[in-house]
């Protein structure tokens, strides 16, 4: 039963409850904004990650999602999520406590052209999976080296 909760804290089709906050200043103090959850919040593969391997009692594990497009507060945006599980004193998983990180600073910073000391460098982030988070080629983004180079020496 949701009433009596902030409407800011539950998807618009009343089946998820989150309490996402964004900064709108990052590096400065201040900035941060409440936001509402979206429908498809519930659905992120985070939640199922830690739903499926979370363990009553380890205080250690971080769960990381993939490199994911999401749209928070009708922004688009490449990021990954970060989720820890919380369990009630029963041992049952209540919830997640999670974060998101938007690859757009971290891919500011890597992209920069005063970084360029080579003719033709090229600096990327890529997951340890393959998959491609960071290139200067908008095409090549979540796509594996694979996807783009389909010569047989570029198997991982």
């Amino acid at each position: 039963d949701a009433q009596g909760i902030d409407k800011r804290y539950t998807s618009s089709d009343g089946k998820t409850f989150a309490m996402i906050y964004f900064d709108q200043t990052t590096g400065k103090s201040g900035g941060i904004e409440t936001i509402q959850t979206p429908n498809n919040f519930g659905n992120l593969k985070i939640i199922e990650q830690v739903e499926k391997n979370a363990k009553y009692g380890d205080k250690d594990s971080l769960f990381v999602g993939p490199p994911t497009k999401l749209n928070y507060d009708g922004k688009d945006f490449l990021g990954i999520n970060f989720g820890m599980p919380i369990f009630n004193n029963k041992g049952k998983l209540i919830g997640v406590a999670g974060y998101t990180l938007d690859f757009s600073e971290v891919s500011e910073t890597i992209l920069d052209p005063k970084l360029d000391f080579f003719e033709g460098d090229l600096r990327f982030l890529m997951t340890d999976k393959g998959v491609i988070t960071i290139h200067k080629n908008h095409n090549a983004i979540l796509k594996t080296l694979g996807d783009i180079n389909k010569d047989p020496s570029v198997e991982l």
